[in-house]
């Protein structure tokens, strides 16, 4: 276990990631996770299927903030590529009602 300060006042179970089993016990608590590795994502997850409420506490929030930018960069990738298809639909629509109106006036000419 990693010396941390002021762990050993702590009166709750302490756990370390390589003897975690089950987030059975832990069911309905509240559990602060050190660490956003492989194995602190993966006990969040198994502590959320098994109802507990986990937090996450991490040295840093670089790897967090760079996730965050590429998830923006492609949420926004996709929203111009909405955009595009919006406009260009509306384009074939507004070119289509224009065709009806000739279609209609030359109808009514013949």
């Amino acid at each position: 276990m990693p010396d941390i300060q002021g762990l050993g006042e702590f009166k709750g179970k302490i756990t370390h990631a390589c003897d975690y089993k089950s987030g059975e016990s832990f069911r309905g608590k509240k559990v602060l996770v050190v660490g956003c590795g492989n194995s602190g994502m993966e006990l969040s997850l198994d502590l959320c299927i098994h109802n507990a409420s986990p937090s996450i506490v991490v040295r840093n929030s670089v790897d967090m903030e760079v996730a965050k930018t590429q998830e923006n960069e492609r949420l926004q990738c996709s929203l111009r590529e909405m955009q595009l298809q919006f406009k260009e639909t509306k384009a074939c629509l507004e070119q289509s009602v224009k065709m009806q109106k000739v279609e209609s006036k030359l109808c009514q000419l013949y």
